[in-house]
């Protein structure tokens, strides 16, 4: 019974002491494989970096280009230069970098660059990502957001359009309500009172009798006294 818990305890260590020696016989090998293959090739690289769609700029302790893409040559992200390490990386670029280095935390930012280029008369919408490589170098990815920043601006003008075209009704009804206010006001000051009751005219004196008539027209009292007595005065 003992004997077997002895075998068994030493040959899980067997077993242990045979996988670590393995992984290093295999590190080992690996090692001497890289190093029978050399550096990495730079044109391999450099054809590595060019085929990505993203711009990759790495900035040296002096802010100087060390490595270019050709994403990043077409974004104007490099000046004057020729050669994929020449030029001089664009003022955004240093900026970040030097951020990068002073803090020790990477950098992101979205912006619009000018193209510099009079036949592209949009600028260039690009999200920069800066990384500290070895507390000198940064890395610098930049992607292009162009259309991303395109649709963003259609939204804004769409939205202020329609708060313009909502607003412009709206004041225009309340001029035509103030002016129908003061309309009706000036109105009623412009309508006169009802007159106030004055003394009762009086009636015209009456004829006196046997008075000259008017205009040929003899009065009751004349024509009267022309007839003669009335039937009751022979009673």
């Amino acid at each position: 019974m003992e004997w077997g818990i002895v075998t068994g305890v030493v040959g899980a260590l067997v077993g242990a002491l045979a996988a670590v020696i393995a992984r290093r016989v295999l590190t080992r090998r690996d090692r001497r494989r890289a190093a029978d293959r050399g550096p990495l090739d730079p044109e391999l690289l450099r054809q590595s970096l060019d085929s990505l769609q993203v711009g990759v700029v790495v900035l040296d302790a002096g802010d100087q280009p060390v490595l270019v893409n050709a994403a990043a040559r077409a974004m104007g992200l490099l000046r004057a230069g020729t050669s994929s390490v020449s030029g001089t990386a664009h003022p955004i670029l240093r900026t970040l970098a030097g951020q990068v280095r002073r803090t020790g935390v990477r950098r992101e930012v979205d912006l619009d660059l000018p193209r510099g280029r009079e036949d592209v008369p949009r600028d260039l919408g690009v999200h920069l990502r800066a990384v500290g490589l070895d507390g000198e170098h940064v890395a610098i990815e930049a992607t292009d957001v162009t259309e991303a920043h395109r649709v963003a601006r259609m939204r804004r003008d769409f939205v202020a359009n329609v708060s313009h075209e909502l607003k412009t009704p709206i004041g225009a009804l309340q001029l035509l309500a103030e002016a129908l206010r003061d309309a009706i006001s000036a109105d009623g000051a412009a309508t006169p009172s009802a007159p106030a009751a004055g003394p009762a005219k009086t009636a015209p004196p009456a004829m006196a009798v046997g008075g000259p008539s008017r205009g040929g027209v003899h009065t009751g009292a004349s024509r009267a006294a022309r007839a003669g007595p009335s039937w009751w005065g022979a009673v």
